[in-house]
C-alpha cells in the first residue's frame, strides 16, 4: 500500500511539474553588436516573459538575462560576451505561472 501511494505521490508530482513547463523558443535572428554582445530575435508575447540562458562550457550553463514580453519581435541582448548560437537557449514563461529559477520556493 505505501509504495502505491509513493508512486501516485511522484506521478502527481510529475503531472503538476509538466503542466507548468516552460517552452523552448526558436531564435529567429543572431547578431553581435559593436560593444561584442549577442542580439537575439525571438517572437514574443505580451503576458509572456523570457529567460535567456547560456552555455559557458559544457558543464555550465546559467540565466544571463530576463524580459518582459511584449507582441511580435523582441530582441534579448546577452550583457556578457557573445557566445555562438548553439549556446544560447531561451525559455518563455506564462507570468500567470511563473517558474523558479533558483529553486528557492518563490517565483521569478
Amino acid at each position: 500500500m505505501t509504495r502505491k501511494l509513493i508512486v501516485l505521490q511522484f506521478s502527481l508530482l510529475f503531472l503538476y511539474n509538466f503542466s507548468l513547463a516552460q517552452e523552448i523558443v526558436p531564435i529567429i535572428n543572431y547578431s553581435v553588436n559593436n560593444s561584442g554582445q549577442a542580439l537575439l530575435s525571438i517572437e514574443a508575447e505580451e503576458g509572456k516573459y523570457y529567460v535567456l540562458s547560456s552555455q559557458h562550457s559544457p558543464n555550465f550553463e546559467w540565466a544571463t538575462a530576463v524580459n518582459m514580453g511584449v507582441d511580435g519581435t523582441m530582441i534579448i541582448s546577452d550583457p556578457g560576451g557573445a557566445y555562438p548560437i548553439e549556446n544560447y537557449t531561451i525559455t518563455e514563461y506564462d507570468i500567470s505561472s511563473p517558474g523558479d529559477l533558483d529553486g528557492d520556493q518563490i517565483d521569478d
